[in-house]
């Protein structure tokens, strides 16, 4: 097994490398240091997730508005198929004859 170590920032990372390509690492800080880490992270996350939330509400903010012009055409082809000349479309029923005795 392959080790290495790094010091960075006052926290210590090392890394294993096994023979069967597995790698391990573990790291090394201080309290303060993992929290000031983590609340960069929850910034982060949290200006991304902002971000996904706008991109997802414009594009369902698009499909509402497709679907209600699809539906705007759908009335209004309708409309005018009502309007137009109907007629219909009946043979003519001939008339029953008087049988005479």
């Amino acid at each position: 097994m392959a080790t290495r170590s790094l010091e960075l920032q006052g926290g210590i990372v090392s890394r294993t490398m096994g023979k069967d390509g597995v790698v391990r690492m573990k790291i090394l800080m201080k309290r303060q240091q993992l929290e000031q880490i983590l609340e960069q992270v929850v910034k982060k996350n949290d200006s991304n997730m902002a971000l996904f939330k706008s991109s997802v509400s414009k594009s369902l903010e698009w499909r509402l508005k497709e679907m209600k012009r699809i539906r705007v055409l759908k009335s209004r082809k309708m409309k005018q198929d009502c309007r137009s000349y109907w007629r219909p479309a009946l043979q003519s029923i001939p008339e029953a004859r008087e049988l005479s005795i």
